[in-house]
């Protein structure tokens, strides 16, 4: 049995009433995410992820990477045009303002999931990092590249 006196006990205590809002709000993440969804064409060809990032924060953070258990390597891309000729690029941030938003949507920047292992209308996971907000983990339903 572990005996401790009074005082040490009562500044334990505090000291973790103290510490245990500033824990909490470490790992609340001012980034939300809404209308999230993976579209899938056929086996062997590439899926895309979209949806759109919201930073409820003061300050901006940026969108570094991503991974996923249905992806081999899921990477964040932007779409691009030179020359009148479409093409993709690897991004290596996507920045989010402070009190903003961004959408990943066709024709810009989206998630390129490579040697996908899904199914159209099941739920696969997504871990987005970020630069100045803690990691979030979405869910976002598979639909067809054709459907709605």
């Amino acid at each position: 049995m572990l005996i401790v006196p009074p005082r040490l006990a009562l500044a334990l205590l505090a000291l973790s009433s103290a510490l245990a809002p500033a824990a909490a709000l470490a790992q609340s993440s001012p980034v939300t995410s809404s209308g999230g969804v993976a579209r899938y064409t056929v086996p062997g060809l590439p899926a895309a992820i979209y949806l759109t990032l919201a930073n409820r924060g003061n300050s901006a953070v940026s969108l570094v990477g991503a991974s996923s258990p249905a992806c081999s390597r899921l990477m964040l891309h932007q779409t691009m045009n030179a020359n009148g000729m479409s093409m993709m690029a690897d991004s290596a941030a996507l920045p989010i303002p402070g009190n903003g938003s961004v959408t990943l949507a066709p024709g810009g920047y989206h998630l390129m999931c490579e040697d996908p292992n899904m199914t159209v209308g099941q739920q696969v996971s997504v871990i987005l990092t970020f630069t100045g907000a803690p990691a979030l983990t979405v869910s976002v339903p598979v639909k067809s590249a054709g459907g709605p």
